[in-house]
C-alpha cells in the first residue's frame, strides 16, 4: 500500500486479474503450511533417527546435510572442514560471482546458529559448529544418547563460545614507563683501549673515498657483485695512482702470547727432527747385512737356527778338502 501511495500513477486491477492475484496468494499460504507440516514431520523423525545433530543445528539443516552426504554414516565420516562447503551453489554454477568475505555459504551457513551472526566471527563459528556436528553424528550412529542430551550440551558450549567471540576485548590501562636509572656510562682509557680504537677506526683511504673534488667527475670501479663503486678522492691524476698513506694500524696482529706459543712450537718441532734423524758413515760402520758371516754366526747361536749352523759347517768342510 505504501508503494501504491507513493506512485504517481495508480492502476485499478480488473476483476479477473484481481482473482488471479488472490489465487496466487492463497497458493503461497498453502505452500507455507505444507512446509511447516513437512518440517514438523522431519523434526519428529529426525529426533528419533539423529537427535543430537538436530538438537544442534535444527531438523531442516540436518536433513539437508543428510541428503548431501547420503547417510548418517557418511556424515560421521566427513571431515569437519568439509561440512561448511556442503550445499554451496557457486561450486556448480559456471558464472563467477563475488564471494565476499565468506565463500562457504552452504547449508550450515543458513542455520539459526550462524545466519544472524556478524560476518567478522562467522568463519570461527562455522568451524566450531561443524566440529560439534561431526561428533554428534558419530554419537547418533552409535546410538549412545537417544534423548539428545549430548547434543543440547554441545549447543550450550557453542553458544558460550560465540558469546566470548562477541564480547569486546578488555580495556587495558596505560602502563607508565619505569623511571630511568641515571648512571654514568663506563668510559675506558689507556694504551690498550687506544690501540683497540686505532684498529677499528676509519682509514684515510676510506675517508678520501667519501670526498669528491668540486667540478670533477670521480673515478669508479665495478666490484665483484657487479655494482659501480665511486673512488672519490682516493685516486688523483690521469695515471690513477694512490696517493694516500695506508694505515698500518688496521693490519692483522698477533698477541704476545700467540707469538710465544708459535716460537715454542717451532723449537719443539726442531728438537723432534734432531731426535728422529741420525747421521752415520757407511765406511766406518761394520757390515751388518744378513749375508755377512758375523750375522750368520749370531743367528746360528739361536736354538731355532741349529740347522743353518750345520749347513755352514758342512760348507766349511767341503772347502777344506783338496781338489784333484
Amino acid at each position: 500500500m505504501a508503494g501504491l501511495q507513493q506512485s504517481s500513477k495508480q492502476v485499478q486491477l480488473e476483476d479477473e486479474v484481481f482473482l488471479n492475484v488472490l489465487k496466487a496468494c492463497s497458493l503461497v499460504l498453502e505452500l507455507n503450511e505444507i512446509l511447516v507440516e513437512l518440517s514438523s514431520f522431519i523434526s519428529v523423525k529426525l529426533s528419533k533417527f539423529c537427535p543430537n545433530v538436530s538438537a544442534i543445528i535444527g531438523p531442516l539443516t540436518t536433513s539437508q546435510l543428510l541428503i548431501a552426504t547420503g547417510s548418517l554414516r557418511q556424515l560421521s565420516l566427513t571431515p569437519a572442514c568439509n561440512i561448511p562447503s556442503l550445499g554451496v551453489k557457486d561450486l556448480s554454477s559456471t558464472t563467477k560471482t563475488n564471494p565476499g568475505p565468506i565463500r562457504a555459504t552452504g547449508y550450515l551457513y543458513h542455520c539459526d546458529l550462524i545466519n544472524f551472526l556478524p560476518k567478522e566471527i562467522m568463519k570461527q563459528a562455522m568451524r566450531i559448529v561443524s566440529a560439534k556436528v561431526v561428533l554428534a553424528a558419530r554419537i547418533d550412529l552409535s546410538k549412545s544418547s537417544l534423548s539428545g542430551e549430548i547434543g543440547l550440551s554441545y549447543k550450550q558450549e557453542i553458544e558460550n563460545k560465540i558469546d566470548k567471540l562477541l564480547t569486546p576485548p578488555d580495556m587495558t590501562n596505560d602502563k607508565a614507563l619505569p623511571i630511568p636509572i641515571e648512571s654514568k656510562s663506563k668510559k675506558r682509557g689507556g694504551r690498550r683501549f687506544r690501540k683497540m680504537k686505532e684498529r677499528f677506526q676509519m682509514s684515510d683511504l676510506r675517508k678520501a673515498q667519501n670526498k669528491m673534488e668540486f667540478g670533477k667527475e670521480e673515478d669508479s670501479i665495478i666490484n665483484a657483485m657487479g655494482e659501480e663503486v665511486g673512488l672519490g678522492m682516493s685516486k688523483s691524476g690521469s695515471q690513477g695512482r694512490l696517493n694516500i698513506n695506508i694505515n698500518t694500524n688496521t693490519n692483522a696482529k698477533m698477541s704476545k702470547s700467540m707469538i710465544n706459543r708459535l716460537q715454542k712450537q717451532k723449537q719443539t718441532s726442531a728438537n723432534d727432527a734432531l731426535d728422529t734423524f741420525t747421521l752415520s758413515n757407511p765406511e766406518t760402520e761394520p757390515n751388518t747385512s744378513i749375508n755377512s758371516p758375523a750375522t750368520l754366526l749370531s743367528i746360528a747361536g739361536n736354538k731355532w737356527f741349529t740347522g743353518m749352523k750345520r749347513l755352514q759347517d758342512e760348507d766349511n768342510d767341503t772347502n777344506k778338502k783338496p781338489k784333484f
